[in-house]
């Protein structure tokens, strides 16, 4: 089985991608670098993209999983 976490928020994804993987389940995080350095820390389970290039890789990159997770930020 294969995991896509597609954005990540407040490095919850990159923990989940880290455990899977620990569990034998190949799980990847598709991801913009933070100034945080979170998805930096956890590099071996990130796919970094460039932000212009983000929704193209992020389709792109799922026709290959089994599941997708979409984190998404409300902005009032």
């Amino acid at each position: 089985m294969k995991i896509l976490h597609i954005n990540d928020q407040a490095g919850v994804a990159c923990i989940l991608a880290k455990f899977q993987e620990k569990q034998g389940v190949e799980s990847k995080v598709i991801a913009i670098a933070d100034k945080y350095g979170i998805k930096e820390y956890y590099k071996n389970n990130v796919i970094f993209v460039d932000k212009e290039n983000f929704y193209s890789a992020s389709l792109n990159e799922s026709a290959s999983y089994d599941i997708i997770y979409i984190y998404t930020v409300l902005m009032h």
